[in-house]
């Protein structure tokens, strides 16, 4: 037998290239970053970062910010402040904090010559913190003007105050749906406050925003004073905002100690803006403005509010405001069956088809229950608070009516990659794992189930949901071929679907190497590789707004026509990229059917032979095309990230690099500061055609940024049974993906993607064969000036799938050193010690769940053959067994790794068996302990898995 292990021909010229390439599971380092600490946001999910800004430079460098967030003290209030303008007795208890950062009117710097100038007072009764504002110092009457903001950022036209609230004091550098600004007119005849939303993209905004995608009522009550001339206070502001939680945290702590995020800015209208907590004009920086800005609402700098001074005794003021939320969140837009933002007269949501029936009912019986006594006079305030956690438990209890698969809620959280080789049914597989190649092609169909079901939505299947008629098919052997077809839909499991007519020009090679036929390839342009080209079909398109997404009818495309699109439906929702991956499926179908009954055709293209490329939103549509269909032997995915290759346990905001030296390295590489990173509540939040309905159930609503303790990420997204490495896996054994991105492409998948094609590299190598032949990187270099939103020379990948597809031997060697390179797999973080899968995620070990650091082997990752065997006698040793049981089980080892080396890999597949048969019966009679010996037999079933796909025979 010969041992297949990564090819050094291959990886040694990377050594003369990029420095020393080092395995993320190596061994441990003293200096590692503590990566496992709870709570900890300086480089887990730090989103305290400029993006493509520095104070101290250029050359693309980001900055992360360091600024003293303002400290106050909420005082208790026993009776709440009437909320008028007016500073009542009530707030002389309360302390009085300054408002003294002054900035210019186009906040491009500092302002010390500002007159205005203020104080701020905070008070809460429970569910309601309440502020006072008063502002001296400002000469000019500016207070008669409606305010309409209706740019990202924004000067008003008349004096007032801006208003930014961080509801769990998350902290996080970007618009949530807990954390918003508006701004509060010193007009004191307005009866609405005003705040930003994008109308392209609904979720880009602030959450106090009427038509945003995540409308919140926590502005109970504001109020201006109007102006008042002199040397005294100018203007007095009162605002009430709701601190309660609701939705999926309904029953949020409110006590001494709580905090929440807070920011007051006094805006003297053309001439200054003065903050509480803001002490660098810059840190809210946003597409070229540091004016206010509440479409990415930059939370760097905001202050934080202590609630102090209840005594544990005193009642907290009466609020049905969380069931009032669940209510009107129920009767909106953002329940599939309601409308609007829930508020407007006749909304309802009760026609919504997408929870079960039992918990749906039991919403709605607690939601009317409510209504019934909410204005009553004569209900006790112990029956209104029944009530109300009634609705409360009943909107928490809903649950996804397709029951195939657990809700979300229902699924066990998991801070790690999810095993590849684990089937999520445990009756599957060799006790539910995977031990030879049948089971992994099983594995295979149950991870792009569970990819379909709570991701994508189901692709359409040739013969069940649609059928193709072969129209147009007269290619004689000249010239360029057109393919035309009727693609027909049963309307088996969707509904109002009708036949569409589809024409497939086709771009043929001038010459293939070895003369036989072409791959096809989508949007590639390879055919000086001798690769035929297909222009990717769009079947669906990238709308992101509320009608687009979320309106009826929407969702308009090729698609959508066949296959009508239903939100309220657990049925047909399908996204765009499912949309997309189903035309390329579609458009291969109508080309085999042709090439069968056309010679001349046939002679020119291989349909069963297929590769796709895009970058950016169609890296997505690639990665998910060739992921979904085997006849797709290799993908290009650039720019893809989120829904793409980037797993959506793991955030790289805040990870620092230096690639000095390296063969990436442009001026600015040496200090990088990573300022992306798309994660779930960003990409459905921004991108909810791109995912489906249920996939936003993960989020907890009404806190979908919740940060979990032990997490790289946040929402409840570790509760997700897969991730994008498991689909990335479902490529390998002989099928290839190339990431095409510049290095410092944060926001679309630089690391992320990186990391996750790395942890699917094992999945090839476990399986036999070379990973490192099937996993390539085509990273670009850093990119000093202008949008790193780019790729690298596409010249290598056309070389690569030559080689790959027709066995040529057009990679140079310095080719092959890129394309074997991650960038991140050297060593470039903490001073050019450690690479940054080690320093900041504990390395592949930990990723995939091993318990023992960077240099164990206890993780799902393969490692190779030797290492694992030799991992898994050591963890043998430490076991504490007498010396029998400890001897016996070592014995089976030894006898492994000499079978093995003798080429008699099934031979050592029967006595890792009989190992696995020991351990689990130690697990069974407590010798021992149960973790420890599924963790030891997982371990040696990918060895089994190993030893089993090397002695399989070689077709």
């Amino acid at each position: 037998m010969k041992t297949i292990s990564r090819s050094l021909a291959i990886i040694a010229p990377a050594v003369l290239l990029f420095g020393i390439v080092t395995p993320a599971n190596a061994a441990d380092t003293p200096g590692q970053y503590g990566y496992d600490q709870p709570g900890d946001k300086n480089y887990v999910t730090n989103t305290d970062v400029l993006e493509r800004f520095s104070p101290d430079g250029g050359n693309n460098q980001s900055y992360k910010v360091v600024a003293d967030r303002a400290q106050a003290d909420a005082a208790f209030a026993t009776q709440a402040p009437t909320v008028d303008g007016v500073k009542d007795a009530s707030w002389n208890d309360a302390q009085s904090y300054p408002i003294e950062h002054k900035f210019n009117a186009g906040m491009t710097g500092d302002d010390p010559s500002a007159t205005t100038t203020g104080t701020v007072r905070l008070m809460w009764d429970g569910p309601v913190l309440y502020g006072l504002v008063q502002v001296s110092g400002d000469s000019t009457e500016s207070d008669s003007a409606t305010p309409n903001w209706n740019t990202p950022s924004y000067a008003a036209n008349t004096d007032g105050i801006y208003v930014s609230m961080d509801v769990y004091n998350d902290q996080w550098g970007l618009e949530t749906d807990t954390q918003g600004t508006f701004f509060l007119s010193a007009n004191p005849n307005l009866t609405s406050v005003t705040s930003y939303n994008n109308p392209t993209i609904p979720s880009l905004g602030s959450f106090f925003n009427p038509t945003n995608q995540d409308y919140s009522t926590r502005l109970k009550a504001f109020k201006s004073s109007g102006y008042t001339p002199g040397d005294g206070v100018n203007y007095t502001y009162e605002f009430a905002l709701q601190i309660e939680g609701w939705g999926d945290e309904p029953n949020r702590q409110l006590t001494d100690g709580t905090k929440v995020g807070l920011e007051v800015g006094a805006y003297d209208q053309g001439n200054s803006f003065t903050y509480w907590s803001k002490s660098q004009y810059y840190t809210g920086l946003e597409d070229g403005s540091n004016l206010p800005d509440a479409q990415r609402t930059p939370n760097r700098d905001w202050g934080v509010v202590t609630l102090d001074g209840w005594d544990k005794k005193t009642p907290f003021a009466y609020s049905g405001w969380s069931a009032d939320e669940d209510i009107r969140f129920w009767n909106s837009k953002s329940n599939p069956g309601g409308s609007g933002n829930g508020t407007q007269p006749g909304a309802n949501g009760d026609g919504s088809a997408v929870w079960t029936p039992a918990s749906k009912n039991a919403f709605v019986s607690a939601k009317n229950a409510y209504l019934a006594i909410k204005d009553s006079a004569t209900a006790s305030r112990a029956d209104k608070e029944a009530a109300v956690t009634a609705v409360t438990d009943a909107f928490d209890g809903l649950r996804w009516a397709d029951t195939k698969y657990p809700d979300p809620h229902d699924l066990p959280q998991l801070q790690t990659l999810p095993s590849a080789y684990t089937f999520f049914d445990p009756t599957k597989g060799t006790n539910g794992q995977v031990t030879n190649a049948a089971q992994w092609q099983k594995r295979k169909k149950e991870i792009l189930d569970l990819a379909q079901f709570y991701e994508y939505g189901y692709k359409p299947q040739l013969g069940v949901d649609y059928t193709i008629n072969v129209t147009g098919n007269a290619y004689n052997g000249t010239g360029n071929p057109v393919v035309t077809a009727q693609v027909v839909p049963t309307n088996a499991n969707f509904a109002g679907g009708v036949p569409v007519n589809i024409s497939i020009p086709i771009t043929l090679p001038a010459s293939v190497p070895g003369g036989g036929e072409a791959a096809v390839g989508f949007s590639t342009n390879f055919t000086a590789n001798g690769i035929a080209n297909v222009t990717f079909p769009n079947w669906g398109g990238d709308n992101r707004t509320d009608a687009g997404a979320w309106g009826n009818p929407n969702r308009v495309g090729t698609f959508y026509t066949l296959f009508p699109y239903q939100r309220n439906s657990t049925s047909a929702d399908s996204s765009i990229l499912i949309a997309n991956a189903t035309a390329v499926s579609v458009y291969l179908d109508a080309l085999q059917a042709a090439v069968a009954a056309n010679a001349a055709l046939a002679a020119k293209i291989d349909p069963a032979t297929a590769v796709t490329k895009g970058f950016s939103i169609n890296g997505k549509e690639a990665f998910v095309a060739a992921v979904f269909d085997d006849r797709v032997k290799a993908v290009v995915a650039g720019g893809a990230g989120a829904t793409g290759p980037a797993n959506w346990r793991y955030n790289a905001q805040g990870q620092e690099f230096d690639f000095s030296g390296t063969a990436y390295d442009n001026p600015g590489a040496q200090n990088i500061v990573s300022h992306g990173t798309e994660g779930p509540g960003n990409s459905y939040r921004h991108n909810r055609v791109r995912e489906t309905e249920l996939f936003r159930h993960f989020l907890p609503y009404g806190h979908e940024y919740d940060h979990q303790d032990g997490s790289y990420g946040y929402g409840d997204y570790s509760r997700l049974p897969f991730d994008q490495a498991d689909l990335v896996a479902t490529l390998a054994p002989d099928r290839a993906i190339i990431i095409d991105t510049n290095l410092n492409d944060y926001n679309d998948g630089a690391v992320t993607d990186n990391m996750s094609l790395e942890i699917a590299k094992s999945v090839y190598d476990n399986m036999g064969v070379n990973g490192s032949d099937f996993v390539k990187f085509n990273s670009g270099n850093y990119v000093s000036s202008g949008d790193p939103h780019g790729a690298a020379s596409a010249t290598p990948e056309g070389h690569y799938l030559s080689d790959l597809l027709y066995g040529t031997k057009t990679l140079t060697a310095e080719e092959s050193a890129r394309l074997n390179t991650d960038p991140y797999s050297l060593k470039v973080s903490d001073g050019q010690t450690q690479n940054p899968y080690d320093y900041y995620w504990g390395g592949y070990n930990t990723i995939t769940g091993g318990k023992t650091g960077v240099g164990g082997g206890d993780g799902w990752y393969f490692s190779g053959f030797a290492s694992e065997l030799a991992d898994l006698r050591s963890t043998v040793a430490g076991l504490g067994l007498n010396q029998g049981r400890a001897t016996a089980l070592t014995v089976k080892l030894d006898h492994v790794k000499k079978l093995q080396a003798s080429d008699q890999p099934s031979e050592a597949a029967v006595v890792l068996g009989d190992f696995i048969t020991q351990v689990a019966g130690f697990g069974q009679a407590g010798i021992v302990s149960s973790p420890e010996a599924g963790r030891i037999v997982s371990s040696a079933q990918q060895l089994v898995l190993f030893l089993n796909a090397a002695g399989a025979p070689q077709s």
